[in-house]
């Protein structure tokens, strides 16, 4: 089971950890890596603590670590600040659990430390069984295809453009879906946007239902969703909540 460990603050401001009266020699730390930099250096914090007191090995588990989508110099100037986040927690811990992490290169910034795992839902966790899956994007294809060879059916990959703050998503070849049941299948969803637009170009092939299967929700309700009959969340953020289904399995 994962250690919570308590945390406050000097009267200056500085953060403090309370580790437990004993400390297991394999130690595992359960928690987010949020937006909020602090959590980064808490959990720094708690693995060197945990080890100074007797732990010889250390585990983070964590469903979600932010600045998974800042992993390539995209500007002149700017840094990659998830794969800062990935080395510090590299340095830190030594293995990582965490459900779906956004990209390869993210994923390759732990080594080997990182253990990445994907939503296994049944055909009975969603609300109908699909006849296609489909993936709004390139960066969405893997996942699409793991999830299409689980549920024995074929999948697509849709082809994204941003244009400023607007997505478009096209379809490459013309296809009929007629009366087709789709699941879209993507990391995660904030606004909705993406998942909006591709619900818009399979409606117009044909599809008769869609659901989307995403792993990290970001907001109570996505904004700018729409089109899609269903929304399958593995991990409710706003709400903190895991689905029944997934199973993140680890050993301290």
């Amino acid at each position: 089971m994962g250690l919570n460990l308590e945390s406050g603050k000097y009267p200056a401001g500085e953060l403090y950890i309370v580790l437990p009266k004993s400390v297991p020699k394999h130690a595992t730390v359960a928690m987010d890596i949020g937006e909020d930099p602090a959590d980064l250096f808490r959990a720094v914090v708690m693995a060197d603590g945990l080890r100074l007191h007797g732990a010889k090995r250390v585990t983070l588990l964590a469903p979600w670590i932010a600045y998974g989508r800042q992993d390539r110099i995209d500007a002149q100037g700017h840094a990659a600040a998830g794969l800062a986040v990935a080395r510090a927690l590299s340095k830190a811990f030594d293995r990582i659990v965490t459900l779906d992490a956004h990209s390869k290169l993210f994923r390759d910034a732990f080594g080997r430390k990182l253990e990445n795992i994907q939503p296994k839902p049944l055909k009975s966790d969603l609300p109908f069984a699909p006849d296609l899956v489909v993936a709004p994007d390139a960066g969405a294809a893997t996942r699409a295809s793991f999830q299409a060879r689980r549920f024995g059916v074929p999948y697509l990959v849709l082809k994204k453009v941003r244009e400023g703050q607007k997505v478009r998503v096209t379809m490459a070849d013309k296809m009929s879906l007629k009366d087709s049941k789709i699941l879209l299948v993507d990391d995660m969803v904030d606004s909705g946007g993406t998942l909006t637009a591709a619900a818009d170009v399979l409606r117009k092939a044909g599809a008769k239902r869609i659901a989307a299967l995403v792993s990290h929700s970001l907001q109570k309700k996505p904004s700018k969703l729409s089109g899609v009959d269903a929304l399958v969340v593995a991990y409710d953020h706003p709400a903190r909540k895991m689905a029944k289904w997934v199973r993140i399995a680890y050993s301290v």
